[in-house]
């Protein structure tokens, strides 16, 4: 889960969010959190881990089957969801189910996340939650809203600031400013091109909303509130990057707003003023597939591998021919997926240590590493 065209954004998440797994018949027992012992045991041996972290089953806490079909790590949750639409918020370091929430329809977009909010959309639907419980923050106590439909096809993830929401739409091309409290449309951005993608950094009143369209302006906006005004805010600040067209959704690691380009170049740019810290060219096409930062180390996929950067300098590392995404760092090893396996490689210098088949099971991208998070569907565990 390339963000250039707007058909294809609405595909985006759906492509990269489990690369590994396919979808099982929901009639079929999955099985227990015991029986997955011998499974957890092999990997922990063949892939190098320091062992076990946690171990959940989805299904205890609703007594009834539950299949995940969708795995997202964002910050420290890791958000599932599964065939029912339902959407579960499990702790990334310690694996409790935090909360759940139910959606009308299957998400189309990757999800939105903030310090404070989670935001999905569904083709033309949004819903806004907070981070900490899964309250919803849309409507209110007398009049509350489960979702809020949108008169636009939306372009990109959703993000969710205060009482307002801000997403890209088509027909005109803009950023618009959503009031979650009304569902009322506010003011918009306007632009000449889709909004590709948009992140958020910071939160709160001092927040910026960080938005890349499809000709390459990259621009910042502060959380101005939906109905505070029909006019759009100054930008905070604003870049045009000649001749690029971004092909990839954007990754904020801490300062660093990362994102490839249709041309072969993989931007850092600083997060608080818009300043390009370095442009490494990799003589490649980039698309789809985000940048994956952790440690010292940018991640980023091209048509023949997946090569590694310094996150500081942007000077290349080394390259991993036909591996298709990083899955996880942790400590001084990279885990990649490589022709239907997971490979073990060192940070350092891309040299493979070891290989180990995913036995079937959906390995979410993990940000920032630290761990491997892995599910059957019903049971989720997570390796060191």
């Amino acid at each position: 889960m390339s963000l250039v065209r707007p058909a294809a954004l609405l595909l985006l998440a759906l492509a990269a969010a489990c690369a590994f797994g396919p979808d099982r018949d929901m009639r079929v027992a999955a099985p227990s959190r015991e029986a997955m012992t011998a499974t957890i045991d092999r990997l922990v041996a063949a892939g190098r881990f320091g062992g076990e972290v946690w171990r959940l089953n989805l299904a205890e806490r609703f007594g009834e089957p539950v299949h995940g079909v969708r795995f997202t790590v964002d910050g420290d949750l890791l958000v599932v969801e599964d065939g029912n639409h339902r959407i579960h918020a499990l702790t990334r370091g310690a694996g409790e189910h935090r909360w759940f929430v139910d959606l009308d329809a299957a998400t189309t977009q990757t999800v939105g996340g903030t310090d404070s909010t989670l935001s999905f959309v569904c083709t033309d639907d949004v819903c806004a939650v907070t981070r900490s419980h899964g309250a919803r923050t849309m409507g209110t106590q007398q009049a509350p809203r489960t979702t809020i439909h949108l008169p636009f096809f939306p372009t990109g993830r959703a993000v969710s600031v205060g009482d307002s929401l801000y997403v890209g739409r088509l027909a005109p091309f803009s950023l618009q400013a959503i009031d979650q409290t009304t569902g009322h449309v506010g003011w918009a951005y306007a632009t000449a091109s889709p909004v590709c993608d948009s992140v958020v950094y910071g939160d709160g009143a001092i927040a910026q909303v960080l938005s890349l369209t499809e000709d390459g302006l990259l621009f910042s906006l502060p959380p101005r509130a939906a109905r505070a005004s029909a006019w759009s805010p100054k930008e905070n600040w604003h870049r045009r990057l000649p001749g690029t067209r971004p092909t990839t959704p954007m990754t904020l690691h801490g300062e660093n707003l990362l994102f490839g380009t249709e041309n072969g170049f993989l931007y850092n740019v600083d997060a608080r003023n818009g300043t390009v810290r370095w442009k490494a060219g990799t003589g490649r096409e980039l698309h789809g597939m985000e940048p994956f930062a952790a440690g010292d180390g940018v991640y980023q996929r091209s048509d023949d591998g997946v090569a590694a950067y310094d996150l500081a300098s942007g000077n290349a590392l080394w390259q991993c021919k036909g591996a298709t995404r990083v899955i996880t760092r942790i400590a001084d090893r990279v885990y990649v997926e490589l022709d239907g396996e997971v490979a073990v490689l060192a940070a350092a210098t891309g040299a493979k240590l070891a290989a180990f088949s995913p036995e079937g099971l959906s390995l979410p991208s993990v940000p920032g590493g630290g761990a491997l998070l892995a599910s059957d569907g019903t049971n989720v565990f997570a390796l060191e």
